[in-house]
């Protein structure tokens, strides 16, 4: 609460229509530290809750570029095509791991 009453008195100098709605109102990323607090408590450092492997907001970039928008069963084609994605760079990385093991071989037996 500190940080946004602070960040209004800045934002208010920077606001040149004075109808114009605070900063901190529109955009939600401002909004949420009121939340941190809470968090905190609860769930410990910050640093666990947003980052790790696939969990947290990390798995946001593995989503956002297979989402087609609102549609109609958003949600389960959103998951089918991640889980399409994920098989498909399995076998990938299956046939690239076969494929060096295999010149390893070839190598060998050129020498």
């Amino acid at each position: 609460k500190l940080f946004l009453s602070a960040f209004d008195i800045f934002d208010k100098g920077m606001r040149t229509d004075p109808e114009e709605k605070p900063t901190w109102i529109t955009s939600y990323n401002f909004i949420c530290l009121t939340n941190l607090p809470g968090m905190l408590r609860k769930f410990g450092p910050i640093r666990n809750l947003w980052e790790g492997g696939g969990q947290g907001e990390k798995v946001i970039g593995l989503l956002k570029p297979l989402w087609n928008g609102y549609r109609m069963n958003w949600h389960k084609n959103l998951l089918d095509n991640v889980l399409k994605r994920m098989a498909i760079d399995r076998v990938q990385q299956a046939c690239f791991k076969s494929q060096l093991y295999n010149d390893d071989k070839e190598l060998d037996n050129d020498v």
